[in-house]
Order: C-alpha cells, then sequence, then structure tokens
C-alpha cells in the first residue's frame, strides 16, 4: 500500500472501506447522514504538485475527478449513497499517471454495490484482468475510493459515527480482494491517527471531520496534503491557483460531455438486457455505438464484444452476435491510438477475436473459430493481459475438445491455468477434469498437482535471490530430451555450462530462457555450453512434453532442453525457484546460482556467462 502522492506509487485501484467498531456506542445497520462534498484537494511532495482532486455535489450523490499537476485526467469515481445500497462507478484512462492525453475521456473500470450485508465490485464489460468479487461485510459497510483524500475524509467521518477512540476498518481492494487491517485513532483538537501495518497517516480535522492537513510516514517518506476551500486558496510550499472563469467553463463543458455519453451508455446496456428481439436491440442500439466515437475504436469494440456476448446467448440472435462480433474486429483495429491512446487497445483487439471465435463455434464454424482465438492470442504481447490470455485459452480448449483433439485441448487448458492471475482453478477446471479423466482416467492426482505446482509459481513470482561465489560440486545428470535421446553430463565434462530450470507456467522463466538462448547462439565466443531442463506444471507424461515443445518451437528457440518433469535433477542441485540457473566451470564446480524472479533483475547475468568462459582451469 502507498499513500497518495508518493511519486510513481500513486494507487489507483478503487479500495471498499468496511468499518466495525472496536470501541464506542454506534449501533449496526444506522444509515448515515450523507457527506457532502465541494472542495479540491492538493497532495504534495516538496515542491512538486503530485495530484489534484476534484470533489463535487451530483444529484442523489457526489463525483470526484482525480487530475495529474497538468491538469491531464486519471481517474473518475461517483458514489452514489443510500439506506439500502450504495452504489460507486470508477473510470480510468491511464494505466499510470502522466499516461493519458488531454481531452481523453475515462474509460469504465468497475462498480461496485454495497447492500445489507455484502458487497459486489463488477468489472465493466470486457475489462481484462480483472474477476467479479463479492464479500459478506457488516450492515456498516462504508463503500468508498482509495487513498484519494475525499475518501480518506469519508473514513474519518464514518469512524466519528462508530465511535470513539479506536475505530478498526478493514481495507478491501477489489482488483485482487486483498484486504488491509487498519485503525483509525481520533484525539482531541481534531487529530486523527490512521495506521495500516508499518504506514500511519496523521491528520488534522476541523468538527466536521474535514481534512485540513495531512502527513504520511511509512517507509522514510513523508507527504503533505491541503484542502483548499474555492474561496480561500491556500498552498504548501506553493501557490496553488483555482480555475479562472473560462477554465471552469471548459471543464463544465467536459463534464456536460462525459454525462451525456454515460446516460448514452447506460441506455445501451439496458437496451441488451431488456429481452427484446435481436432486430430491436440493433436498432436500439447501432446510434449509441456510433455516438459514443468520441471515445476511440477500442471502447466501441467493447460496446459490440457486449452485444455479440448478449445475442450469442439467444438462438434467434447468432446471426446478429456475429456481425457485432465482426464490427468488434473492424473498431479494434481501426483504433486511432495517436488520438485516443493505447489504453485498452490491445485488450480490445484480444477480446473482439475472442468473441468471434465463440460465436463462430456456436455457429458451426469450428474450424475458423479456432484460427480466430489463435489470432486473438497472437493480438497480445506475451503475459500482458494474463486474465484474458487466460480466458481465451480456456475458449480454444473447448473449441479443441470438440474437434477431438484432446491432448491439445489439456494442453492449452494447463496454459489457462499457468497464466491465471489469481491461482484460482475454478475457472478451468470443469473442462480440465473431464479431459483428464479421458485421456488418463486413473489418475486422480490432478488437484493435488496443480495445486503443488500453483505454489511454486507464487514462490517464484515473489521470492529470489543468488548465491555467490558457492564453490561446490555440480550433481551428475541424465536426463531425455524433447526428441527422447538421453544426454548426459559427463559428455561435457572438462566445458562450463550454465543449467536453466525452467518452466512455461512460471513468468520470469521466460525473460531467463530468452537470456539461455542468446548464450546458446554465441556458446563458440563464449566458451560455454548452456543446457536448459523444463519441469512443466502437469508434471511427468505426455501433456508436459507438448506444454514445452509448443513454447520452444512458437519462439523458435534452438537451446537443448532436457525434461526433468519429476524434478529430480533440480532438487539435487537443491534448487530453490523456478527459474534458477547454475554456473558450473569447467571442474564441475558451482560457481554461481540466482532464482526467482529475482532472476529477471540482474544485469550481472550476461557478464557472469562471459566470465565462466573466460575462467582459467585450476
Amino acid at each position: 500500500m502507498r499513500a497518495p502522492g508518493r511519486r510513481g506509487h500513486v494507487h489507483a485501484a478503487a479500495l471498499l472501506i468496511v468499518a466495525a467498531c472496536v470501541s464506542g456506542n454506534a449501533q449496526p445497520g444506522v444509515e448515515r447522514s450523507r457527506t457532502t462534498h465541494a472542495a479540491t484537494f492538493v497532495t504534495l511532495m516538496g515542491r512538486d504538485t503530485i495530484s489534484v482532486e476534484h470533489v463535487r455535489d451530483v444529484a442523489g450523490g457526489y463525483v470526484g475527478e482525480l487530475t495529474t499537476a497538468k491538469g491531464i485526467p486519471w481517474i473518475r469515481y461517483r458514489v452514489w449513497p443510500g439506506p439500502k445500497e450504495t452504489v460507486m462507478r470508477i473510470d480510468m484512462d491511464m494505466t499510470s499517471m502522466g499516461g493519458a492525453s488531454p481531452g481523453d475521456v475515462p474509460m469504465p473500470l468497475l462498480s461496485a454495490r454495497r447492500g445489507r450485508d455484502s458487497i459486489v465490485i463488477t468489472p465493466a464489460e470486457g475489462m481484462p484482468g480483472m474477476s467479479p468479487l463479492r464479500k459478506r461485510v457488516p450492515k456498516s459497510a462504508l463503500l468508498t475510493m482509495g487513498y484519494s483524500m475525499a475518501s480518506l475524509e469519508q473514513a474519518i467521518r464514518c469512524a466519528r459515527e462508530l465511535g470513539h477512540g479506536e475505530v478498526a476498518i478493514s481495507l478491501v481492494e477489489p482488483m485482487n480482494g486483498q484486504v488491509w487491517n487498519t485503525t483509525i485513532t481520533q484525539f482531541s483538537g481534531g487529530k486523527v491517527l490512521m495506521k495500516t501495518g508499518p504506514e500511519e497517516w496523521a491528520f488534522e480535522c476541523d468538527r466536521n471531520g474535514r481534512i485540513q492537513r495531512g502527513r504520511h510516514s511509512g517507509d522514510g517518506g513523508e507527504f503533505e496534503v491541503q484542502r483548499i476551500e474555492p474561496g480561500a486558496p491556500l498552498g504548501v510550499n506553493q501557490t496553488i491557483s483555482i480555475p479562472d472563469s473560462a477554465q471552469q467553463a471548459a471543464l463544465d463543458a467536459r463534464q456536460s460531455r462525459w454525462d451525456r455519453q454515460d446516460a448514452v451508455e447506460r441506455e445501451f446496456r439496458r437496451v441488451l438486457e431488456s429481452g427484446q428481439s435481436p432486430e430491436q436491440i440493433s436498432s436500439a442500439i447501432d446510434p449509441a455505438i456510433e455516438e459514443l466515437a468520441a471515445r476511440g475504436g477500442a471502447f466501441q469494440a467493447q460496446l459490440c464484444v457486449a452485444a455479440a456476448s448478449s445475442l450469442r446467448q439467444r438462438q434467434d440472435g447468432l446471426v446478429a452476435a456475429e456481425r457485432y462480433a465482426h464490427r468488434a474486429v473492424a473498431y479494434a483495429d481501426a483504433h486511432d491510438v495517436l488520438r485516443y491512446g493505447n489504453n485498452g487497445f490491445l485488450a480490445a483487439r484480444a477480446a473482439s477475436r475472442r468473441v468471434l471465435g465463440e460465436v463462430q463455434f456456436s455457429l458451426g464454424k469450428t474450424d475458423s473459430a479456432v484460427l480466430v482465438l489463435r489470432s486473438a492470442m497472437a493480438a497480445l504481447p506475451e503475459y500482458q493481459e494474463a486474465a484474458l490470455q487466460r480466458d481465451l485459452r480456456i475458449s480454444l480448449g473447448t473449441l479443441l475438445e470438440a474437434r477431438g483433439r484432446f491432448e491439445e485441448a489439456i494442453t492449452t487448458l494447463f496454459e489457462a491455468v499457468a497464466l491465471d492471475p489469481n491461482q484460482d482453478t475454478v475457472v478451468a477446471a470443469p473442462a480440465l477434469h473431464r479431459l483428464w479423466k479421458r485421456q488418463f482416467g486413473d489418475d486422480a492426482d490432478l488437484d493435488a498437482r496443480i495445486k503443488r505446482a500453483l505454489g511454486r509459481k507464487w514462490a517464484s513470482a515473489i521470492g529470489g535471490g543468488y548465491g555467490a561465489p558457492m564453490r561446490r560440486p555440480a550433481p551428475s545428470w541424465s536426463l531425455p530430451d524433447l526428441a527422447g535421446r538421453v544426454r548426459q553430463s559427463a559428455s561435457l565434462a572438462g566445458k562450463p555450462m550454465v543449467l536453466v530450470f525452467w518452466g512455461g507456467w512460471s513468468e520470469a522463466s521466460r525473460p531467463i530462457l530468452r537470456s539461455a538462448e542468446r548464450w546458446h547462439r554465441r556458446r563458440r565466443a563464449l566458451g560455454i555450453r548452456v543446457i536448459s531442463m523444463n519441469w512443466e506444471l502437469p508434471g511427468p507424461g505426455p501433456i508436459s512434453v507438448g506444454l514445452a515443445k509448443r513454447l520452444i518451437a512458437s519462439n523458435g528457440y534452438r537451446l537443448p532442453v532436457l525434461l526433468d518433469h519429476d524434478q529430480a535433477v533440480f532438487k539435487s542441485f537443491e534448487g530453490e525457484a523456478y527459474p534458477q540457473v547454475f554456473f558450473v566451470d569447467r571442474n564441475g564446480t558451482v560457481t554461481r546460482t540466482v532464482f526467482g524472479a529475482a532472476a529477471t533483475l540482474y544485469d550481472s547475468l550476461d557478464a557472469w556467462a562471459a566470465e565462466l568462459g573466460r575462467a582459467v582451469p585450476r
């Protein structure tokens, strides 16, 4: 977790704040009065403005907009609080601060609802990398935006209503469901202390709970925040200007356009769920799709994806669904990156092809559907949009099963499991279990095997390190290669070797494998031999061999690949995490090793490989 205003670490995700009284006399379920917002917050570090937040009341709720120092839109949120339900919608138009262009219109990110005893997070249609989330919460749950100043102010007011002294609050992040335990302690004189782990926020508030000044200290850094009332501009270390009448008119005009576009989009989605005939739906939504061209081709593509997905569920809607799927592909490919930016562009290209493949499969055009889904996978760079990559493989696995290509379908579904950003095999599990039982009915260890592998994946993703010098003998080994030929360490005696243990399921293995391929192609100049040893997620068997072959072939690699699918050699080397690289000198001594995600961070790997080849034999 990071404080607002930390340069390069501003957290754009929405948070849910669930408050429960630790001390005090608050009554659960008591309706809170709606907070009135009409302020600008500026978060500062030193003499630099990090972000500006404008919050104002709208009909039935309030809207906040976060912008950078240059006035570039970053993220926008709207909240409609009520006694039985609170609704929040969040739009964003950049993946990191400064990534948008002036005039960009934020795209829908997610919506959240706080009902009587639960919260539901729903990603926007076609939004990759996010999954729906439902959690049970107390009746007094407060739905709010992340670390924006207005949201922190809301949390402080909520704590005051819940009681005096120390109040416990849970922060639930809908992007991945993480929960952070926070305490808010209220002191006399309007001072408030908020703690989350090692981080602390100290605020000075007025009697109404409005933040006047704040300071953060967690990892050694500090920031200041100043609340600015329209009639009394104040600043911290610099003068902050309030928009003049012309600037305000421009802001109001832009807000009016956004509101109009939002209304058009809401009507579009209402029509999709109305149950009308495909012809009636088409006549109603086509003008909306054209009117929302102001949001770019990628956004229009996502609208067509939504239309195709909805119509595909109806037997009388398949023809119309295919038409919208083709339109989605056309809109995505025609997206003007220079004008609208590349946010959502690649995801729109892949999602449009995915829905086209699924619709064609429903129409019996299976061969065409397989080709389209493969093109969708190719539209995304390696290991970007992991959730969408996963879903594409699940769809492709279903199609391959229908074509009777069972082993290829299992291989594809295992790739989906490995790509799952939430390490949740539930999505791919039904098809995978069905196919696995068909091919390997006597193997009942599938779930345990996947669980162990994903645990290893997690350790690889978050851990790592290196050891140098080691100076211990390298174990001998004997393993088959992809063609079934047995290779032995004895045949390489007296030659410096780099051994690379990897798996296609490990994201960190990909860049290490590219480095290994580069060393292999320069092996004569470097004076070394490079051997890679593969372990795939399913464990021993033809599926793992297929996974390794596909990855090597798709990248055009030539380096030797040996199959260590029972991990015997990895264990004999006392391996820590995948990937792991061992540098073995010509005397058969392990001199260095580097492992896990940290392996991708070392710029010294090339130098170590070159040094290994130059080492004088002892």
